[in-house]
């Protein structure tokens, strides 16, 4: 048995090829919506409302770019876990799965936090904004309560061996 669990590790393999390609069409995604909004801004210089439209736009496709970037954490993390070491820089490095959910849960609250601003940023002063801010900072702390647990727990666990 521990041969075939040996060997079914690298099953995750799929699961690393799937959000890498999630990551780089995102990412390629990214870098054409960027390439749009830098040739919008250079063809509208002087029409009014252009700055505005395009740094909203701009703050979506950063939206955008974090989503992708999370899926390559995915990737990373998943092949470091179950499959064996990689180049990667030291901040990324995942040892537990802890260290995964940490980075992912970071990723998720900054995905939430833009994606509200971009919501502000095209407010229209009718929209309820409470309704939508309210709940993100309550996953926001909700995220915040919750890896203070763990890492508190973990500590624990660390200092009775």
């Amino acid at each position: 048995m521990n041969k075939v669990f040996g060997f079914t590790r690298f099953l995750v393999i799929f699961g690393v090829i799937s959000s890498l390609i999630l990551s780089a069409v995102i990412f390629i995604a990214g870098l054409i919506e960027a390439i749009q909004i830098v040739f919008e801004l250079a063809t509208s210089l002087g029409h009014a409302g252009i700055l505005k439209e395009a740094a909203v736009s701009a703050i979506q496709l950063v939206d955008h770019i974090l989503i992708a970037a999370a899926m390559y954490i995915i990737a990373a993390g998943l092949y470091e876990l179950f499959i064996g070491k990689a180049e990667l820089p030291p901040w990324l490095v995942i040892e537990r799965l802890e260290d995964l959910k940490d980075r992912l849960l970071g990723v998720s609250a900054a995905v939430l936090v833009v994606s509200f601003v971009a919501e502000v940023a095209t407010w229209d002063g009718e929209r309820d904004l409470m309704s939508i801010g309210l709940p993100v900072a309550a996953v926001i702390i909700a995220v915040g309560v919750f890896t203070y647990l763990t890492h508190r727990s973990i500590g624990h666990k660390h200092e009775e061996k």
